[in-house]
Formats: C-alpha cells, structure tokens, sequence
C-alpha cells in the first residue's frame, strides 16, 4: 500500500488578530470611600445599539447575581442610548431603594493596525515508490491587519447618587455585548471583594 505524505518545511507565522481585552487604562475612587455592602444594583448600559444593550445588561447582572448580588437591568425601564449618568443615577435611586448604580457606556472605538513580515515556507508532496515529488513555495511577504478596540467606562454611584469608583477598560476586539459585559465584571467584581462590597457570605 502506497503511502502518501505531505512535509511542510518552514517557520509558520503567527498573527494575533485580536486586540488584548481586559486591559485597565485608568481607575478611580473616590478619596472618602465608606465601607458599604451592596445587596441591589440597578444596571445601566449605554449604547446606542438595542441589542447590544439588551445582552450587557443581562450578562452583567448574571455575573453580579452569581456573587447573591440582586441586580436588575433597566433597558425595560430607560429608552436607548442613555445619557448623563449622574441624572440617571438620581433618578433610578428614586424611583427603588437600590444600593447603586452600575453605568457602563462606550467612550470610543480604537482603529488599530499590526504590521509585520510573513517568511515563505515550502510545501512537498510525494509518495513511495513512484519517484516523483513537487516543492511549491507558499505565502510569504508583508501583511497588515485592522481591528477595532473598544473603550468602555463604568461608573459606581452609591445610594446618595454620588460617584465612588469608576474604570475604564479596553474591551475585546467586536461589538458582542456578551464579551464587554464580562471584561467589565471582571473589574467590578475585583473590586467589590477588595472593598468588602459583597454579603458576607460570599467574602469566605
């Protein structure tokens, strides 16, 4: 039986097409920071997409209720896209007796562009016993590629409608809202174990 093979001599390379997520660019707190727990969050996402709204929403306040943090989004509540956290903040905490208010928007989407050398490998074919065999040069040359980085901030308004905490974090490299709502509650949630913002139960 005639056996068949394909070598691949070369150095393969290797394109990162994806911007990194979950890196901060900037925190802040504010310097009176009082020793809280939150039990009830109302969740904002502004973004001018419904959908995208819609899945933030719902996957952040997952990620806060798998922590017994009662959370509720509020695209039910707040027509799209919403502006002026701090005026949405007062209002939500008048309208229901939450402990905060989680407002996340898009500040910008980053154009950016990688650029580097692709080296030509050589692909050889041939088989056992018939003598013959072919060497075909692939690839090979300059390659640039484009992608989109979203920058999202997230600001915490406590019971009294003031800003205590906000951060602002590269997003991954699309518009799912599924993925920017988890870069952002991992930051929150970090957070909220380091200040003692959870139950207690949850703090073991």
């Amino acid at each position: 039986m005639k056996i068949q093979r394909i070598l691949i001599i070369a150095i393969l390379p290797f394109f990162l097409l994806t911007a990194c997520a979950n890196k901060v660019l900037e925190t802040w707190q504010d310097p009176n920071l009082e020793a809280q727990t939150l039990l009830n969050i109302a969740v904002v996402g502004s973004f001018s997409d419904e959908t995208t709204r819609r899945i933030f929403e719902d996957t952040l306040v997952a990620s806060l209720k798998s922590q017994k943090i009662k959370a509720e989004i509020t695209y039910n509540m707040l027509p799209s896209p919403v502006n002026e956290a701090l005026t949405v903040a007062a209002n939500l905490l008048q309208q229901k007796s939450y402990d905060a208010v989680f407002y996340s928007h898009l500040i910008r989407i980053d154009v950016r562009q990688t650029n580097g050398y692709s080296p030509r490998f050589i692909v050889g074919s041939g088989s056992q016993g018939l003598g013959w065999g072919v060497n075909l040069p692939i690839g090979g040359g300059t390659y640039n590629n484009v992608y989109e980085t979203p920058i999202i901030e997230s600001q915490l308004f406590d019971k009294k409608g003031k800003l205590i905490w906000s951060v602002t974090k590269e997003g991954n490299n699309n518009k799912k809202g599924e993925l920017w709502a988890n870069t952002v509650a991992n930051s929150f949630l970090e957070k909220a174990k380091k200040e003692n913002w959870l139950p207690k139960s949850e703090v073991e």
